[in-house]
């Protein structure tokens, strides 16, 4: 089913606010920058899919605490990483594959 013209201005337009307000931000847990396609044009409603993968991480570990200062910008794969590695620490998965404790 074709999505509506006003729709695809709107989803455009949130890619363009995405790409403007990440724009430079560096992921929290590797510190590279999280959008590496370059070029902005804000204002054309000509804004392409974002290619990376971000997600919000919590840095108490409180997924409840939304407050702007808990919450911060990674990289998917670094953010899966990190939480794998936090739970290989404490004992509550192996390192081998189909092996949980």
């Amino acid at each position: 089913m074709a999505m509506r013209k006003s729709k695809r201005q709107e989803l455009r337009k949130l890619r363009e606010l995405i790409r403007s307000l990440l724009e430079d931000v560096k992921c929290f847990l590797c510190k590279e920058v999280l959008l590496t396609e370059g070029w902005i044009h804000v204002g054309g409603c000509d804004g392409a899919p974002v290619s990376s993968q971000i997600t919000i991480h919590h840095r108490n570990g409180d997924h409840d605490d939304n407050q702007k200062k808990n919450r911060t910008y990674v990289h998917t794969t670094c953010h899966k990483s990190y939480h794998m590695a936090l739970l290989w620490k404490e004992k509550k998965i192996s390192r081998k594959p189909g092996r949980r404790k």
